[in-house]
């Protein structure tokens, strides 16, 4: 998993790839394929990514129609699927 951090304005976006990596006498490394874009604060709270590589944790901070904070959990599950059908 790679981030690449880009600023437009006053927001910063991040841009999560994933990238693979071979170790077979020598290291290789893939081209980095784009997963998603997300807000630098999304990262800054913090993910995870499962033993098997196939979903990321992210806490996100969202608000109601009050204005008033609060987060939940965006599970996204089989991202890899995704990549598998084109």
């Amino acid at each position: 998993m790679t981030l690449r951090v880009e600023q437009f304005g006053d927001v910063c976006r991040v841009r999560m790839t994933s990238v693979g990596i071979s170790n077979r006498g020598t290291v290789k490394v893939g081209d980095p394929i784009a997963l998603f874009e997300t807000d630098l604060e999304a990262v800054n709270l913090g993910f995870d990514i499962s033993a098997d590589g196939k979903s990321i944790v992210m806490a996100r901070a969202v608000s109601d129609e009050s204005n008033s904070p609060r987060r939940r959990f965006i599970l996204v599950q089989r991202w890899l699927d995704e990549f598998e059908k084109h």
